[in-house]
């Protein structure tokens, strides 16, 4: 169960990513950090890198539902759709993109407690919250150290309307100290030893 439920997500994780990489192929070529992807580089063509999506998303989706459970499946699906159809289209028109994107990456973790205990529970939904905390002040440092080469891409990220980085290092400092009494739940939820 462990392995196909590893083998499935990280097919749909690389979905996602292939299908960000064919939206925003034109926003890549004008970022530092990105312009060696694939496809700005000239390595693969959009149309390939799509069908690669695609064809991931099927392989993973369906390693899930017939390997582990539907539920996982489910919810693979729907981390795929949002980061493609919600986040990525978001990056260029308001900063809280970060919290759609945050979404995203807490529903991982939530596909591989859903597989192995059948359903969400407590546990599940504590530690997708603490992925969901724990992804603004990481992507807020990101985005700041980055904060010139997402503005060079069009992108609309806090550090960029935040010039001085106050509120930025504010955001941080208070999602960085929700993160204490997350974790400590799930002790007394009883989901740790």
């Amino acid at each position: 169960m462990l392995f196909w439920t590893v083998l499935g997500t990280m097919a749909c994780a690389c979905s996602a990513s292939a299908l960000n990489q064919f939206v925003e192929h034109d926003k890549d070529k004008l970022m530092h950090r990105t312009s060696n992807r694939p496809i700005p580089a000239g390595h693969l063509s959009r149309i390939h890198a799509f069908v690669f999506g695609v064809i991931l998303a099927y392989i993973g989706v369906g390693i899930l539902s017939f390997l582990a459970n539907v539920e996982a499946a489910g919810i693979a699906l729907l981390t795929i759709l949002l980061y493609v159809l919600v986040y990525t289209p978001l990056k260029t028109r308001t900063s809280s993109n970060t919290l759609v994107g945050a979404v995203v990456g807490a529903l991982p973790p939530l596909i591989g407690w859903v597989a192995a205990s059948g359903g969400m529970g407590s546990g599940g939904l504590i530690l997708a919250s603490l992925l969901f905390i724990w992804q603004l002040p990481h992507f807020l440092a990101l985005a700041w150290v980055y904060r010139e080469d997402y503005e060079r891409g069009g992108f609309v990220m806090l550090p960029s309307l935040d010039t001085t980085g106050k509120l930025t290092a504010k955001a941080s400092f208070i999602t960085s100290l929700c993160l204490i009494p997350l974790t400590l739940l799930l002790t007394i939820t009883g989901s740790t030893g």
